[in-house]
């Protein structure tokens, strides 16, 4: 029982000391480093979302959607149902719930795959592909 906590101990002190140094040389670049990935090794479910609203920014749309599909996607979708619900109100016309459910289960779609598929290329062969990605 003893060794397994040693092990454990010293998985939590590895993952700290990873974090600290992260830490330490993202800020002299200038980004925060996602601390799931520091400590697994694997992306999490929001990986890539920085990098890519910064694409999106630079108007570099199909990077954008590489690095986190979610970004673009609510780029879009946020302004277009704000302006849909505003109008409803205007006219006097119901608006369908339905229609914030189906983008709501869709962003959970694209969450759910993006980390599906970028943890799959890093696993299965790897490759770093949101690294890539970014450094074209």
């Amino acid at each position: 029982m003893a060794e397994i906590i040693d092990r454990v101990l010293a998985w939590i002190a590895d993952g700290l000391l990873r974090s600290a140094v992260e830490s330490v040389r993202a800020a002299g670049q200038g980004y925060v480093p996602c601390l799931f990935h520091t400590l697994t090794g694997l992306y999490c479910p929001g990986c890539g979302g920085t990098r890519a609203a910064e694409a999106l920014l630079r108007g570099d749309i199909i990077s954008s959607i590489l690095l986190h599909p979610l970004v673009p996607f609510l780029a879009i979708c946020v302004p277009s149902l704000l302006a849909w619900y505003v109008y409803c109100r205007k006219k006097k016309k119901t608006f369908s719930q339905k229609i914030w459910k189906n983008v709501l289960w869709f962003s959970v779609f694209l969450i759910t795959a993006n980390f599906v598929v970028k943890n799959a290329f890093l696993i299965l062969s790897g490759q770093d592909i949101l690294t890539a990605i970014a450094g074209k």
